[in-house]
């Protein structure tokens, strides 16, 4: 989440402040830090600062050439850098579309941006706030367990056809699969139409979720591979309903569907882990982070972040 907004000439000027937590930042001593630190950059480096990393805190900067304005936020680690850098650039055109009958007039008065501009700031930012926590986790893990045992269940359909329509010898007549080769071709089968399904699964749990932080990729993980397995165990006893019905005759066992599971399971980790992240990093990519409670205050609309 974006704590503080800084709006700042090109003389070092800054000509607008939103704080969206609690602060203690002089916004002028800070335009004065940025110009002058970026304007040092340039000179040694060959181009201005962009970001500045402070303990669990990040200063983005996005120097705008058409309007030679400065515009800062001061965010959260958490926060996706590309999502800071387009709401800045989002927030520059904004403030031009806004003042720029006072920018051609050369008649931009402060405090006319403060009072006019903090409602677009505001909307700006509060559509780009997305919860987190462990409520979205559970509701993620709800979701995306669902997709995946739904699909397990057509999954057990498609191996019922499957197996009529490939290994029987006869319309009626049931013969035991006793090749080896069959047995393990429908296996091989079953697993990959189960991990078609974890892609959908980890996905929704990682976007839901909406974080990519590895060790919260990881536990989402655990969670839902137990939901595998368990989906797994329900096709095995499926399978042997099916079976003493004589809809197939295949012996599918405790043994059978455990020694499955050991031999997939790291492919399982594997996929729930990286799509859980891709689904986590999807969310970051669009929405900030809420303010911490104890850093909360109301805007000046009076309204209080959601």
């Amino acid at each position: 989440m974006i704590y503080d907004l800084f709006i700042i000439t090109e003389g070092g000027l800054g000509i607008y402040h939103k704080s969206f937590a609690h602060s203690t930042i002089d916004d002028q001593l800070l335009s004065g830090f940025l110009t002058a630190i970026s304007d040092f950059s340039k000179e040694t480096m060959g181009e201005k600062l962009s970001k500045i990393d402070v303990q669990t805190e990040q200063l983005v900067i996005h120097f705008d050439r058409t309007l030679k304005i400065t515009i800062a936020a001061l965010a959260s680690q958490k926060d996706n850098l590309s999502l800071i850098k387009k709401t800045l650039m989002e927030i520059a055109e904004a403030f031009y579309l806004q003042f720029k009958d006072y920018l051609l007039k050369g008649k931009l008065d402060i405090s006319v941006i403060r009072e006019k501009f903090d409602p677009t700031i505001e909307q700006i930012v509060e559509n780009k706030i997305r919860k987190r926590g462990w409520q979205m986790d559970l509701l993620g893990l709800a979701i995306g367990g669902l997709i995946l045992v739904l699909f397990s269940f057509i999954t057990i359909n498609f191996l019922s056809d499957f197996l009529s329509r490939y290994f029987f010898t006869g319309g009626t007549s049931y013969e035991p699969l006793t090749n080896l080769f069959n047995f393990a071709s429908i296996t091989a089968r079953l697993q990959f139409f189960l991990l078609i399904g974890i892609v959908p699964s980890a996905i929704a749990i990682g976007y839901i979720s909406g974080s990519s932080k590895w060790k919260h990729a990881f536990g989402l993980t655990l969670i839902l591979v137990g939901t595998f397995l368990v989906s797994n165990w329900l096709l095995g006893f499926v399978a042997g309903q099916a079976q003493r019905a004589r809809v197939f005759e295949l012996s599918i066992n405790a043994i059978t569907i455990n020694l499955i599971i050991i031999l997939y399971l790291p492919l399982y980790l594997l996929s729930c882990f990286i799509f859980i992240y891709i689904g986590g990093l999807s969310l970051e990519k669009r929405y900030f982070y809420p303010i911490p409670p104890e850093k909360e205050i109301l805007y000046s609309s009076g309204k209080k972040q959601k």
